[in-house]
């Protein structure tokens, strides 16, 4: 994947590219925006083209952080010679977190946002559009051991409420490999707004101007946990491996109203854009949480068993969510006009967005050691792994550059 560095160095070439062809077409600036004034009888009035341009689109490059999802820790390992009944449990002396317990894909990602719209011929009353996508992000530990590392999953045991490991590699004992991996599947939306003059003073070259909107958007969010196992032991019959899979995947779409404020402030060649979005809906969320072991042993056919480690017979289900939500995003953008119909422009935006379900949030670290496959539950057993449904405050934020034109 390029380096967000090398993909804003293109990002300004491409810009220079379009500055130099719309160069080819419009060479000078109308002299009469450079002045501000307003006519003897008060009316806004300014007689360049920039000023009555009707149609207008803008593209940025983002850069952006969003906050990450908080996972438990999934891979452990502990020095050579640990007692197996230590090894990998959090809290023993020398164990360590290989995998997972803090946030993560909380780093730079990039991204594209689109916006355009038209006004008409008094630029009063106008329609607009927006469009915007992060690309996906991933976190992954694959490691595969004879025993030397030892790797282990470490949980709770809910029926003595204390913290213990499953083994994936052990000497002697275990070889085997585990693959986890945290990916959140970008995060994207779009809107249409009608758009209205609330007031403007000065000119429209040189003045400020106060709009609102009402309008329609969407967001979509997806995140996706997933941890396999395969172990193979002296202890198995031989040619049998044991596979092990735990899945948890989350699905959040946001549909609502979109009210919005934006300003303009000009100063000939400058120009001060900022923007609030309140958008008014419900946030419609799935959870998918599943899990199995499938022994594939020489000559014997495969048998899968329902439940993994995290994932079991308690928790194993397709889980639907609709809350009321209150998302907002803002943002503030400084451009400058290099030619007649082109702007360059630098600036901030922060989304927030409320009662959504994250991967993480969804894995329950107690679990019940009977009731992996094969469950054999014992009378007073605590019933865990659960599907705890637990919601978050999601927040994206960070820098754009990018460019517009109006025509």
């Amino acid at each position: 994947m390029a380096n967000p560095a090398h993909r804003v160095l293109r990002f300004v070439a491409a810009i220079a590219v379009v500055i130099v062809l719309n160069g080819e077409m419009s060479s000078t600036k109308a002299a009469s925006c450079d002045v501000c004034s307003v006519t003897a009888s008060g009316d806004n009035e300014c007689d360049c083209a920039l000023c009555r341009n009707s149609v207008w689109m803008s593209v940025d490059y983002l850069m952006w952080w969003t906050r990450g999802d908080s996972v438990p820790a999934l891979v452990t390992t502990s020095p050579a010679g640990t007692p197996r009944a230590a090894a990998g449990v959090l809290g023993q002396p020398g164990t360590t977190t290989l995998f997972g317990g803090d946030k993560l894909n909380d780093d730079l990602r990039s991204g594209v946002r689109v916006r355009g719209g038209v006004w008409n011929d008094c630029n009063t009353k106008g329609l607009d559009f927006q469009f915007f996508a992060l690309e996906t992000k991933a976190a992954r530990y694959q490691r595969g051991s004879n025993g030397d590392p030892i790797l282990s999953r470490p949980f709770i045991d809910s029926n003595s409420n204390q913290p213990i490991a499953e083994l994936a590699a052990y000497p002697g004992l275990l070889s085997g490999s585990v693959d986890a991996n945290v990916t959140s599947n970008g995060l994207w939306g779009w809107g249409t707004n009608y758009r209205s003059v609330l007031s403007q003073c000065g000119t429209k070259c040189c003045g400020s101007r106060w709009d609102v909107a009402i309008g329609y958007r969407q967001l979509r969010m997806d995140d996706h946990i997933g941890i396999q196992e395969r172990l193979t032991s002296p202890l198995f019959a031989q040619g049998t491996e044991l596979v092990l899979n735990d899945q948890f995947a989350t699905r959040n779409a946001f549909y609502g109203l979109n009210l919005g404020l934006n300003h303009q402030l000009r100063r000939s060649d400058w120009r001060l854009d900022s923007f609030l979005n309140v958008g008014l809906g419900g946030t419609s969320s799935r959870v998918r949480v599943q899990g199995d072991t499938t022994i594939m042993q020489s000559g014997v056919p495969v048998v899968t068993q329902t439940g993994g480690l995290l994932a079991l017979q308690s928790n194993i289900g397709d889980y639907r969510h609709s809350d009321f939500s209150a998302i907002f995003d803002l943002g503030t953008n400084v451009g400058y006009r290099v030619r007649e119909n082109l702007w360059l422009h630098v600036g901030y935006s922060l989304l927030f967005w409320p009662n959504v379900y994250r991967a993480g949030d969804q894995i329950d670290e107690q679990v019940n050691p009977n009731l992996l496959p094969p469950a054999a539950p014992q009378p007073g057993d605590v019933n865990r792994p659960i599907y705890p449904g637990r919601k978050t405050d999601f927040w994206a934020q960070g820098i754009n550059i990018g460019i517009d034109y109006r025509y």
